[in-house]
């Protein structure tokens, strides 16, 4: 069975990636007393291992490569396709809306919505900036429900003009 063209299989290799960058991200982000944005019950580590996960897949998807700093993040994107940065945004529920907190300090140009089933990475849709519309607006940022997002293959035209 093939997969849809817009999901992929993290390899063990990468997994492993994923979860070493996770756990020195977590570490990084108590130690300064970060708060973690999660939007579910389960647990900080978690939340990280997902998100990482969704930033690779993602990655791999676009042929780009993640940021994979483990230091202070504040600002930065978690991956750069020609001159627009992105933020991959990963949920591990199938019909999550994308999203995005609304913090002075980090604005990407591009906002991806992933869903991990832990390896498995679909990525489903994304939003500019510029479609964080008053529409979408929530106290302290947007929620962007899926059937608003734009199509995947739209960013990867996007990225291939501007290599």
């Amino acid at each position: 069975m093939t997969n849809p063209p817009w999901t992929v299989d993290l390899s063990p290799g990468e997994c492993v990636i994923a979860a070493t960058i996770a756990a020195n991200r977590q570490v990084a982000n108590r130690e300064a007393n970060v708060q973690n944005l999660q939007g579910g019950p389960q647990s900080r580590m978690t939340t990280e291992l997902v998100g990482v996960f969704g930033e690779m897949g993602v990655a791999r998807m676009l042929n780009c490569y993640p940021d994979m700093t483990t230091h202070l993040r504040r600002g930065g994107a978690d991956l750069t396709i020609g001159d627009l940065s992105v933020d991959v945004k990963t949920t591990r529920l199938s019909t999550g809306d994308l999203r995005v907190d609304a913090r002075p300090d980090k604005h990407s140009d591009v906002y991806v919505l992933a869903v991990s089933n832990w390896a498995t990475i679909t990525a489903v849709g994304y939003a500019t900036t510029v479609d964080l519309q008053e529409r979408f607006a929530v106290p302290g940022g947007w929620v962007i429900p899926q059937r608003a997002l734009r199509p995947m293959d739209t960013l990867r035209a996007l990225h291939k003009a501007t290599r």
